[in-house]
């Protein structure tokens, strides 16, 4: 085990699992599609095996029965020998169909729908000689060494058993009746499926969970790994930080909506800015900002000062300005006082000529 390995010692995130299959990474084994392509083609061929059998010796009594007759071999005759053949193409439709589902089913069941291009993309990394000896010497290899010394063993004993209960199966077949013959094949054939399939099945799950293994063991992370992908995955503290930031703003700028029914007047942009101001001489050296906002908020204010009777004066300079620069609670800063005097001189006359 080289170094590296040994400092990942954390297993894998639900993350990182998740990222590793999205570049096609997951834990398959080639053995269980295989295993399951032969276990549907013998249950096939064990179901239509006889249909398929009476149809290719219909068709081949068929064409030996005009062999004869045939003077020239031209487009016709290979016309008629499609027609001929046919059904038994026909009859081979379930096995090749259900080869075909298999196939894709097999590969499913390990590993779900998956779609990514990532694999096709070029990695010179796999071009380097010292890859390719450490791949070459893997335990995978390995595995796969033993993987098949064990199929050449256990196949190799079920062939042994066949050929020595060969001479009966034969003495069988000669003393059978010929209409009887196909039902004694086909009890062979299941016979010997069974005992391969049996064996081909346990080292295919064998299979599958030594690629498990393997695979949560490549997917194995370091902390400084684990730290990164947090950091990653819930964003940069700065840019947390701001958001939090800018959250909080919003909720002070929602939770001053409420006191702009105190505002002496609300400045406008007209439509895209508003700042709601209140002074009180004696209490204030100068206007206080109770309530500021953009879009929506702008929108809002507007709306809460109509209903409370509070003058909306339109000063789109001003109102720009008081917007970003001054804060909610704020005064108004000294430089603006002499655009913001017009504004209540013009207010308070009207309420001194409303009060008289």
């Amino acid at each position: 085990m080289s170094e590296a390995d040994k400092d990942k010692t954390e297993e894998p995130t639900p993350f990182r699992l998740e990222e590793a299959r999205k570049r096609g990474e997951v834990a398959k084994s080639i053995d269980v599609p295989g295993t399951l392509i032969m276990i549907v083609a013998a249950a096939i061929i064990g179901l239509t095996g006889a249909g398929v059998a009476y149809q290719l010796a219909n068709a081949t009594r068929r064409m030996i029965a005009v062999s004869g007759e045939v003077s020239t071999i031209d487009g016709a005759l290979f016309d008629w020998m499609s027609n001929v053949y046919a059904p038994v193409w026909q009859a081979l439709t379930p096995l090749v169909l259900g080869l075909l589902v298999t196939a894709v089913v097999g590969h499913l069941l390990q590993t779900g729908p998956i779609f990514t291009t990532h694999p096709l993309k070029p990695d010179f990394k796999r071009m380097n000689p010292m890859q390719t000896i450490k791949r070459i010497f893997s335990m995978r290899t390995l595995w796969e060494l033993g993987k098949m010394a064990a199929k050449f063993i256990l196949l190799g004993a079920i062939c042994a058993i066949f050929v020595w209960k060969g001479a009966a199966l034969a003495e069988a077949v000669a003393m059978t009746l010929p209409r009887r013959i196909g039902s004694l094949m086909l009890s062979a054939f299941i016979k010997a499926s069974v005992y391969v399939l049996m064996v081909l099945a346990l080292l295919a799950f064998i299979d599958l969970l030594f690629a498990r293994r393997e695979f949560m063991k490549k997917m194995r992370m370091s902390r400084r790994e684990l730290k990164d992908e947090i950091k990653r995955r819930d964003g940069d503290p700065t840019v947390k930080s701001k958001q939090k930031q800018q959250i909080r703003e919003l909720l002070k700028k929602t939770r001053a909506l409420g006191r702009v029914r105190e505002a002496d007047v609300v400045l406008t942009n007209p439509t895209h800015v508003a700042v709601a101001l209140r002074y009180r001489p004696g209490e204030t050296l100068a206007p206080v900002v109770l309530a500021k906002g953009a879009g929506l908020l702008s929108s809002r204010i507007r709306r809460l000062a109509a209903r409370h009777r509070v003058p909306i004066v339109r000063v789109p300079a001003l109102a720009r300005a008081l917007y970003s620069e001054c804060e909610i609670d704020g005064m108004v800063p000294a430089d603006r006082y002499a655009e913001l005097a017009p504004v209540y001189r013009e207010l308070w006359a009207a309420q001194r000529e409303t009060g008289a």
